[in-house]
Parts: structure tokens; C-alpha cells; sequence
């Protein structure tokens, strides 16, 4: 707690100083968002100041879409869902404004992914996890949703081959050491 706050202050005051470094905005923006759980705070002091002269730079677009998608979560987990599928669309609509601008961005891909996945938009889903675990030969976060999904599907061999994939990338992942055995893969 102590930390954080010291971090938070230095990278207030390096972002005062100059204000187009990319880290501190970055750093503080996911403080916000994922640590103290205030997207509203993050988007509005780290997000929107930058936003009206770098509308695709593919960073901001990302972070917005990460926005986007926390709010999505937290509608969803109180039962507005009009609120949520807003949320959701947005969150799709900003990592694709980060693809455009940078088609290699691997973690635009994967949670573009995660939106469709949470949305039922399965097929989708399956592309951009397919293209994020092409991109990113390190995560092994990717392949191993491409294995879920071909689990929903019923396709065994594709499935197996995805966990395997993840394991392959990350051999202590005890969620696809589960999948594989619940799944008796070869």
C-alpha cells in the first residue's frame, strides 16, 4: 500500500513534468483501473487528455478498450445489461481502432477475444485467440482459450492440441494440465 502510493506520486510528478511520456501515464492508468478499481478516475486524468491528439495511436485505444471492458464487468455483475453490451460494444470498437493502427498488437487481439467470449460471440472469439497465439508465441493465455473454445464445439483433437500448446508455452499451467486430463487427451 505504502509502495504503491510512493509509486503513484513519483509518476504523478514525472507525468507533470512532461506530460507526453508514455510510462507514467501507462503505469497510472492501470493503478487506476486495475488496482483501486476506479475506471472513471483512470480514463479521465491518464486517458482523455491524450485522447483528442492521438485518436489512433493504438496504446490509447487499447487502454480505452480496456476501459471499456472493465465497465463491461462491472455492469454485467449488477444486471444492466443494456449498460454491459454498450460497454462491450465500445470495448470491441477500441481494439479494433488498435488493430488498424497496429495489426501485430497480439493483446489487442486477445481481449478483443475475451469481449466476443464473454458475449457469446464464439466464432470471433476464436479468431482473434487464433491470431493473438500466432502472434505472441510466449502467451499462453491465447491458446489455451482457442482450447476452450473447441471444447465448447466438441472438437476434442483441436482442443487437446490448443491445451497442449499453452502447456508447450507455460508447462506449470495447472488449467490446462486439468483441461487436458478432464478431457483423457493422448
Amino acid at each position: 500500500q505504502g509502495k504503491r502510493n510512493e509509486a503513484i506520486r513519483y509518476w504523478k510528478e514525472a507525468l507533470r513534468r512532461d506530460s507526453t511520456q508514455e510510462k507514467p501515464r501507462t503505469f497510472l492508468y492501470d493503478v487506476y483501473l486495475y488496482e483501486l478499481g476506479q475506471p472513471d478516475t483512470a480514463r479521465r486524468y491518464f486517458l482523455d487528455p491524450y485522447w483528442k491528439f492521438e485518436r489512433f495511436h493504438p496504446l490509447l485505444n487499447f487502454q480505452l478498450g480496456n476501459y471499456h471492458l472493465a465497465k463491461y464487468e462491472v455492469a454485467q455483475s449488477q444486471g444492466r445489461t443494456r449498460e454491459a453490451a454498450t460497454h462491450a460494444l465500445q470495448a470491441v470498437e477500441a481494439y479494433t481502432r488498435a488493430l488498424l493502427a497496429h495489426p501485430s498488437y497480439a493483446k489487442a487481439y486477445y481481449n478483443r477475444g475475451l469481449v466476443y467470449f464473454k458475449v457469446g460471440k464464439y466464432d470471433r472469439a476464436l479468431a482473434d485467440f487464433e491470431q493473438a497465439a500466432q502472434l505472441d508465441p510466449r502467451d499462453e493465455k491465447a491458446p489455451f482459450m482457442v482450447g476452450s473454445l473447441y471444447e465448447l464445439r466438441k472438437d476434442t483433437a483441436r482442443a487437446c492440441q490448443a491445451y497442449r500448446q499453452a502447456l508447450t508455452r507455460k508447462p506449470d499451467f495447472p488449467e490446462a494440465q486439468k483441461a487436458l486430463a478432464d478431457l483423457h487427451c493422448p
